[in-house]
């Protein structure tokens, strides 16, 4: 892995300075992979792509837009200033309820599978904690029937694949493995199906790593 310059990042609505890391290259070695489709790989991290700013709360995409310059100058001035961050769930569900973040529906879409795979991240390598808030069960849910909604018609693969898992998030096991038998290339996917069925046999919801 290599670290190319960082960008420098302009809010459009205050123009307050953020930067983010850039690489040259990467690669997947010691990557691990879940059943929810993410993949964590040491050599190769993934930076925010969509960000809260910290200073007038609007969220915005980094885009070329906003990007307001590619080579860093390693002075004092510009060391100093703050790396983007990616956005809580929280965060992520403010910016979904509020329409704050002003995105055609399937930008809302990827926001929402992106708060799935961030509620997720607490619960990858334990036991969700059963002092969860109802409320924040019942936003999990919600948020994750949405998604199932909007790819209701959806065949591809690795959409279905992703679709059972989610279904199997949410306890509803006997529809999980409806769609895990509807995929159509099955050896490729073997060992996420494999993960997800056994889960589903041991009643488990909990997002886990796939080996």
């Amino acid at each position: 892995m290599t670290i190319g310059n960082p960008e420098i990042i302009k809010c459009p609505s205050c123009e307050t300075l953020r930067q983010r890391t850039v690489l040259n290259s990467g690669n997947t070695i010691g990557a691990r992979y879940y059943s929810d489709g993410k993949c964590i790989a040491p050599m190769l991290p993934e930076f925010p792509f969509l960000i809260k700013c910290p200073k007038c709360g609007i969220f915005f995409k980094i885009t070329e837009k906003v990007i307001v310059r590619k080579r860093f100058d390693f002075s004092k001035q510009n060391r100093d200033i703050p790396h983007v961050k990616f956005m809580t769930v929280e965060e992520l569900q403010q910016a979904i309820d509020t329409g704050l973040y002003n995105g055609d529906k399937n930008d809302i879409m990827h926001l929402r599978l992106l708060l799935w795979r961030t509620s997720n991240d607490s619960v990858r390598n334990s036991r969700k904690d059963s002092s969860e808030s109802e409320d924040k069960k019942a936003a999990y849910e919600h948020n994750c029937r949405e998604i199932l909604s909007f790819f209701e018609n959806d065949d591809d693969d690795e959409r279905l694949l992703m679709r059972s898992e989610m279904q199997r998030n949410i306890g509803e096991f006997d529809k999980c493995k409806d769609l895990l038998a509807k995929i159509k290339e099955a050896e490729t996917y073997k060992k996420y199906i494999s993960f997800i069925d056994k889960a589903c046999d041991e009643e488990n919801i909990f997002t886990g790593l796939v080996e």
